[in-house]
């Protein structure tokens, strides 16, 4: 029984050409983000201080860090909230904003050369 569930769904050939897309597309998209998070946060400068010389570099990752967070929960958390109050939600956001900050902050550059990498094998198929 293990081998069926390890077999991957026939596809035509169609299918799996907008799936491939639709994986590209997703993946640039991250990087991007990336990139202009980490560019707005060096400009932007908001951890500058007198005892911390590299403050535009954290800005930059700090920033950065949240989406790494985001994604890399959303890739190993596979549940999402589909119901609640109003209430409910702004917690469930809040909470999951600033779990994204704190893992976020030691994923990124994992979770960036990942994205990368999957870039990478998507253009060497084709």
């Amino acid at each position: 029984m293990q081998c069926v569930h390890n077999q991957q769904k026939p596809l035509c050939a169609a299918c799996r050409e907008t799936l491939k897309s639709q994986a590209i597309g997703s993946t640039v998209f991250h990087l991007l983000v990336y990139v202009g998070l980490f560019i707005g946060g060096y400009k932007w400068n908001f951890m500058e201080g007198d005892g911390f010389p590299d403050g535009r570099l954290a800005s930059g990752y700090i920033l950065m860090a949240i989406v790494s967070g985001w994604q890399f929960l959303n890739s190993v958390v596979g549940w999402h909230l589909v119901q609640g109050e109003l209430t409910t939600w702004a917690i469930y956001y809040v909470l999951k904003l600033l779990l994204s900050v704190i893992i976020g902050f030691f994923t990124a550059p994992f979770t960036i050369l990942w994205n990368l990498i999957k870039l990478i094998r998507f253009l060497i198929r084709r």
